[in-house]
C-alpha cells in the first residue's frame, strides 16, 4: 500500500513538472493545453505548494502572456477556490485576478471580472470575504489607469447590494469620484452602470447625481440623466422625486443638444405614466410635446410621430 501511495506521488509530481514545462513554451497551443489543466497541476503539487509557488509564478508572467492564454487562465482560475485551500486563502487567488484587471485588452478584463463574480457567487455571502473584494477595488481605483477604475467601477455595481453600511458609504463615495472624473468615459461608463442599482440608492442621492450632471460641460451627459429617470420608477420613494420630474423635463426639452431633446420625444409617454403625475404635468407635456413635434431636427419631428399614438 504504502509502495502504491509512493509510486502514485511520484507520477502525480512528473505530471505537475511536465504540465509546469509546457506552462513555459513558446507554442500557444501546448501553453493552452497547460493552462486549462492547471487544476491537475495544482492538484499534483497540494494546497499549500499551490499558493506558495503556482500562483505566484502565474502572477509574474501575466505582462509576458498572449491575451488568449490570459482569457484561458482566468475561466480556469473560476473554479479554483478548493485548489487553494478553501475561501480563507481568496486574497490569494484575487492578488492574481487583480494584475490580469490592469491589462489593457478590455475583453480580457471583461473575462476576469465575470470569473470574479463566479467566485463571490460559489462562495455565496460577500460578507465572509467583503474585506479582500474592497481592497482590490480600491486598489484598482487608485491606479491612474483608466480601464482599472472601469474594472473597480463594475465590481462595485455588481457587489454594492450585497456590501456591509460602511462600505455601500464607501461605494457612493467612489460614485461621486467617478461622475466628475477627468475622463468622460468614466463618467459615462457611472452613468451607464448605475442605472442598475438606482432602486438601492436613496433618493436624495440620485437627486445629488443629477445636479452634479446638470453641471457637466460635455452635453452628452445629459441624455443620462432621462434614462437615470427612467430607471427609478420602481423605486420605494419615487414620490419623492416627482417634483424633480416636473422641473427637469421642461428645461430638457428645450436642451441645446438636439440628441437630449430626442431622447425627452422618445420617453415622455413613458415618463407620464409613472404614478403620482398630476394632471398638470400631463398639460405642461403635451405643450412640451407640441413643440417637439414642429423642432427644427428631422430625427425629432420623427420620432414625436411614432410616439403620437
Amino acid at each position: 500500500m504504502k509502495e502504491n501511495n509512493q509510486a502514485s506521488g511520484k507520477l502525480d509530481q512528473l505530471t505537475a513538472t511536465t504540465l509546469l514545462e509546457d506552462l513555459q513554451s513558446t507554442e500557444i497551443k501546448t501553453k493552452k493545453n497547460a493552462v486549462q489543466n492547471l487544476r491537475g497541476i495544482s492538484l499534483a503539487l497540494g494546497r499549500e505548494r499551490t499558493r506558495k509557488e503556482l500562483l505566484p509564478y502565474l502572477k509574474s508572467c501575466i505582462d509576458e502572456e498572449e491575451d488568449e492564454i490570459i482569457i484561458e487562465l482566468s475561466k480556469v482560475l473560476s473554479n479554483f477556490i478548493d485548489c487553494i485551500g478553501g475561501k480563507q486563502y481568496i486574497k490569494e487567488l484575487f492578488n492574481l485576478l487583480e494584475v490580469i484587471l490592469t491589462i489593457d485588452e478590455p475583453f480580457v478584463r471583461k473575462e476576469t471580472i465575470n470569473t470574479i463574480k463566479l467566485i463571490v457567487n460559489q462562495i455565496g455571502k460577500v460578507n465572509e470575504i467583503e474585506n479582500d473584494l474592497m481592497s482590490m477595488i480600491n486598489n484598482l481605483y487608485t491606479s491612474e489607469d483608466i480601464n482599472q477604475k472601469k474594472s473597480a467601477m463594475n465590481l462595485l455595481m455588481f457587489l454594492f447590494k450585497d456590501l456591509n453600511k460602511n462600505n455601500k458609504n464607501t461605494a457612493i463615495n467612489y460614485f461621486d469620484k467617478f461622475v466628475v472624473d477627468n475622463n468622460i468615459s468614466i463618467r459615462k461608463e457611472l452613468l451607464n452602470e448605475i442605472r442598475d442599482i438606482t432602486l438601492l440608492l436613496p433618493i436624495d442621492y440620485i437627486k445629488k447625481l443629477i445636479n452634479v450632471i446638470l453641471k457637466d460641460k460635455n452635453d452628452s451627459m445629459r441624455i443620462d440623466i432621462i434614462s437615470i429617470i427612467m430607471s427609478i420608477r420602481q423605486h420605494p420613494n419615487i414620490n419623492e422625486f416627482i417634483d424633480v420630474i416636473y422641473d427637469l423635463i421642461p428645461k430638457l426639452a428645450e436642451d441645446t443638444n438636439w440628441r437630449v431633446r430626442l431622447t425627452v420625444a422618445d420617453k415622455l409617454n413613458e415618463i407620464l405614466n409613472f404614478p403620482n403625475i398630476d394632471n398638470k404635468f400631463r398639460q405642461i407635456s403635451t405643450n412640451i410635446f407640441a413643440k417637439l413635434i414642429e423642432d427644427t431636427e428631422p430625427e425629432i419631428r420623427n420620432i414625436c410621430c411614432l410616439r403620437l399614438e
